[in-house]
C-alpha cells in the first residue's frame, strides 16, 4: 500500500492548534496577555462566543427577517428585469444599424432582386410557399409550447 505523505500536511493544523490551545487557556483563566497574538485573537472569540447576548431576539425576528429578504430578492429582480430590458434595446438597436448598413451598401442589388417576375424574387411563387410555411410552423409551435408566465 502507497501513502502518499503530501495529504499529511494540513495548512490547517497550526490553526487548529492555536485555536485548541486558545480554548483551553479560555477554561483555565489564563491572563488576556498570555499567548501568541493569534491565541489571545482566539481566546477573546471563545470568549464572546460563551457569553449570552445581551438581548434577546424580538419575537417576530424571523418573519421580519424573511420580509427584508423578500424585499430585496424582489428588488434584486427588477434590477435584473431592468438589464434585461436595456440590453434588449440594445441588440434592437445593433440590428437595425446593421439592417442600415446593409440597405446602403446593397441597396440597388436588394431592389433589382425584389422586382416581380425575377426568378429569385420573394414574390415568386415557390417563396411564397416558403413564406407561408415559416408562418404555419410559427403559429403552431406557439400554439403547443405550454404556457411559461411569471
Amino acid at each position: 500500500m502507497i501513502i502518499d505523505k503530501r495529504c499529511d500536511d494540513d495548512p490547517n493544523e497550526g490553526e487548529w492548534q492555536a485555536q485548541e490551545r486558545a480554548l483551553r487557556q479560555e477554561r483555565l483563566g489564563a491572563a488576556s496577555d498570555e499567548g501568541t497574538p493569534r491565541e489571545r485573537h482566539y481566546r477573546l472569540l471563545a470568549r464572546v462566543l460563551a457569553e449570552q447576548p445581551a438581548e434577546n431576539l424580538p419575537p417576530d425576528f424571523a418573519a421580519s427577517m424573511a420580509r427584508q429578504v423578500a424585499a430585496l430578492d424582489a428588488a434584486e429582480e427588477a434590477r435584473e428585469r431592468q438589464f434585461e430590458r436595456r440590453l434588449i434595446v440594445a441588440m434592437w438597436s445593433m440590428l437595425a444599424l446593421a439592417v442600415i448598413g446593409v440597405a446602403i451598401v446593397y441597396g440597388n442589388e436588394i431592389v433589382t432582386a425584389l422586382r416581380p417576375g425575377q426568378t429569385s424574387s420573394p414574390a415568386s411563387p415557390q417563396w411564397l410557399c416558403v413564406l407561408l410555411g415559416c408562418i404555419g410552423v410559427s403559429w403552431l409551435a406557439q400554439r403547443l409550447r405550454p404556457n411559461n408566465s411569471r
